[in-house]
Parts: structure tokens; sequence; C-alpha cells
């Protein structure tokens, strides 16, 4: 099975993602020497009561997922679901580097809004292995991918005819032999 990037996932792959409550969050500051006013988006994911994952969103993400959520009233907080996958692509050791392994997580909410992160090094990933120790993530253990191993084997298919090969590089000289019309 090969692991396809978040932009090119399909519908069984989302599927099989499991769901999180993404909450969504506008706040406004108003600084009081000049008035000026500025609005802050912000997203949540929350896998359990301990562990989540903030993004900085834009203003029109924000948008998205308010349309998306269905609601009428414009609202500076509300939840809705996202699928979520943590993929672990394993380095092997080569060339006197080390073997490591990178992480990523991807969202995905509908085909306008998803993201795709590198949690490799954030203060999230120690959380999240933490809570798949303890049982409470079991449905989020990260997916392994080894760079390489994973591509789908070609079946060599019989070879065709000659005559017919002939045929159509002949047809495919004649292609090149006509002008062009223009």
């Amino acid at each position: 099975m090969q692991l396809n990037l978040i932009n090119y996932v399909t519908e069984e792959e989302i599927k099989a993602m499991p769901l999180v409550d993404l909450e969504v969050t506008k706040s406004t500051i108003t600084n009081k020497n000049s008035n000026v006013r500025r609005d802050a988006y912000s997203a949540m994911l929350k896998f359990d009561r301990l562990a989540h994952f903030k993004l900085n969103i834009t203003n029109d993400d924000f948008a998205l997922l308010h349309y998306f959520s269905g609601k009428q009233y414009i609202s500076d907080q509300f939840t809705v679901r996202a699928h979520v996958r943590i993929i672990e692509t394993k380095w092997p050791e080569k060339d006197g580097r080390e073997a490591h392994s990178s992480y990523r997580i991807d969202i995905y909410v509908t085909e306008d809004l998803r993201w795709s992160f590198d949690i490799t090094k954030s203060q999230f990933l120690p959380v999240l292995k933490m809570g798949i120790k303890a049982g409470s993530l079991i449905a989020f253990k990260p997916i392994e991918r080894l760079p390489g191993k994973q591509e789908k084997e070609e079946t060599a298919e019989p070879a065709p005819e000659e005559a017919p090969v002939a045929e159509a590089k002949g047809k495919k000289k004649k292609v090149e032999e006509d002008p062009l019309p223009f």
C-alpha cells in the first residue's frame, strides 16, 4: 500500500482516518492607544482531554470552516469534525547516517480544507506517544512508511506481437512527417 500525500487522498483513505473534533476560535484584540483591532484565528485538534494539536489558520480558512459547519450566524467559536492520520517515515541507516524516523500529521476536513504538518520536533509527539502507550489514543497509532519499500509492484505484461508494433511505429512516422496546420 502506497501512502498518498494529503492532496491526493482517495475517499477510501479518508474514511479510514479516525475523526477528531476541530475547535475553531476567532479572537479580537484591540489596542487601546491606537484603537486598532486585529483578528486572530486558530484551530485546535482535540484528540482526548490531554492531547491537543494547535494550528494557526487564516481568515479564509475560518470562513470555509464556518460555511462547512452549517451555522447560519457567525460565532467566535465552534467545532467541526476532521479526519486525521499520523504517518511515521522510517529512514534506514545509510552512508554513516544513523537510522531515524520523521513524523507527519495530515488533517482533512473537506477538499478545500486540508493541512499537513511535520511534527517530528514538536511537543505534541511525546504526548501522542504516551497516549498510545496508555491505550487512550490507539486509533492514532502512526502508519509506518518505509521509503522505497511500499511502491506497487509492477507486473510484467506479455509482450505484444512484433507485427502490430511495427505498424504502430510506421503510423508515428507518418504523423511526424505531416506539416503542422499553422
